[in-house]
């Protein structure tokens, strides 16, 4: 009689085993479904792209960072040129490196002082006229 109620038990405790892996699997392939369609490049650049309408940090990090490699690149080939030997390629690289990191580092003094600048020489063009 013992044996016939732990077979029953048992019967119960494999079918409620079954139907708990049928749920994870559900799920799981679920899940897989959303993140197959996050990794996909078109939602990738959406995500992205909302990403940086939504955080004014972001923005002003980029703006520094393009200003920065702006500015490195014009001091590269202000200095350097185009020149066809490796050492004076070598130098002007580092000094690219250098002025990019310098100006990333220093956006919004330069920005700052930029604007003192602009306000200076349209007070100066309005006194002439």
């Amino acid at each position: 009689m013992r044996s016939q109620s732990y077979q029953t038990e048992l019967k119960n405790e494999i079918f409620l085993l079954e139907m708990k892996q049928a749920i994870n699997a559900q799920q799981l392939q679920k899940q897989l479904h959303i993140t197959y369609e996050s990794l996909k490049p078109t939602n990738l650049i959406k995500s992205t792209l909302q990403e940086l309408g939504s955080s004014p940090n972001m923005s002003s990090n980029i703006l520094s960072g393009a200003l920065g490699l702006a500015s490195g690149y014009l001091f590269r080939k202000a200095t350097v040129g185009s020149t066809h030997g490796a050492i004076l390629k070598l130098v002007g690289t580092a000094l690219q490196f250098g002025v990019t990191n310098l100006v990333s580092l220093h956006a919004d003094d330069l920005k700052h002082y930029g604007q003192i600048l602009i306000h200076q020489f349209f007070r100066k063009t309005k006194e002439k006229v």
